[in-house]
């Protein structure tokens, strides 16, 4: 499963951040369904399916997550239903260009967003007493370790 690679990112991310993971998962997920469309012998229309409901459901958490009273987010939400009415022609239709607009169109709004949250103050990760992970390498003379050490303590939620 894709969110698994970005389990690590969520955990420790910031508001802002966490917009970002959202728009990435949802051209991951437009580029999944590409790649079945793509497949020129048998398309694997199951999958395909599959991943523009992914799609569909990351768009629909961005469209949850405005806030109406600011004056972008009624420029957003126009965005976002056009983004679903090419989803929604893409799945009818099984063709890419629906796919290739929107995986553009959302990619000018990562880039921007990529900004936003760069410039966002060092605030601490959304989520709050979460196991804290470290990796890194050592080695001897014959073999080369990776080594994960997980701090145990103070795991799930506080009283």
């Amino acid at each position: 499963m894709v969110l698994n690679t970005y389990k690590n990112r969520i955990i420790n991310a910031s508001q802002g951040q966490l917009l970002v993971i959202t728009y990435e998962l949802l051209i991951e997920a437009v580029d999944q369904a590409l790649k079945c469309i793509k497949q020129e012998e048998l398309p694997d229309k199951a999958m395909f399916s599959y991943n523009i409901s992914q799609a569909q459901k990351y768009l629909k958490e961005l469209t949850n997550g405005l806030d109406m009273s600011y004056d972008i987010s009624v420029s957003l939400i126009t965005l976002y239903i056009y983004t679903n009415q090419l989803l929604v022609n893409a799945s009818i239709q099984c063709t890419s260009q629906p796919l290739l607009e929107v995986k553009k169109l959302l990619s000018i709004l990562l880039k921007g967003w990529n900004q936003v949250a760069s410039q966002e103050k060092e605030q601490q990760p959304i989520m709050e007493n979460t196991q804290k992970i470290y990796a890194g390498l050592t080695y001897s003379k014959e073999t080369l370790n990776e080594i994960i050490v997980e701090d145990g303590q103070n795991r799930g939620i506080q009283a």
